[in-house]
């Protein structure tokens, strides 16, 4: 027997309901982004010789990562009370999250490239190649907060 041409298939319909959810499934992923990018970029900052001499750039590091760590937990254990955020502000939530991000992995890069490799000193290799992995996980997650303010835009409802 035929199917009916106005019925979708299950399998669109199961597609469109999963990418519905997509927004958190972003968030877990960027949590998870940040956690790891912060680990990485906490030794270099606070026992690296000079490693990040300019405070300012440490306070960026830590509002983008640790600000947006504590806000991605928060949405995610409110999703899963079953309390959903509206899309304005959620949409705002990631932009914002996207921009500082990518700032502080923008920053942890750019004290990466500028570190004078002749210094020597007690794990300078280790510190160094912890802040490029920060830095990179960093930019991953402003990625993954750019996809999440797509899929918002598409998928939530206002």
């Amino acid at each position: 027997m035929a199917q009916d041409s106005d019925s979708p298939p299950a399998f669109c319909t199961r597609l469109r309901g999963y990418l519905r959810d997509s927004p958190f499934f972003c968030k877990i992923i960027e949590l998870a982004f940040c956690v790891i990018s912060l680990g990485l970029i906490i030794d270099p900052i606070n026992h690296g010789k000079q490693m990040m001499t300019d405070n300012n750039c440490k306070g960026l590091i830590y509002l983008a990562l640790c600000g947006y760590i504590m806000i991605n937990a928060i949405v995610i254990l409110c999703y899963l009370c079953g309390e959903k955020m509206v899309k304005n502000m959620a949409m705002s939530f990631t932009a914002l999250g996207a921009i500082l991000t990518l700032g502080a992995g923008i920053v942890i890069l750019h004290n990466y490239v500028q570190w004078d490799r002749n210094h020597l000193g007690h794990n300078i290799e280790q510190y160094l190649a912890q802040m490029l992995a920060s830095g990179i996980f960093a930019i991953f997650a402003s990625a993954v907060f750019i996809l999440d303010l797509y899929l918002t835009n598409k998928y939530e409802e206002s």
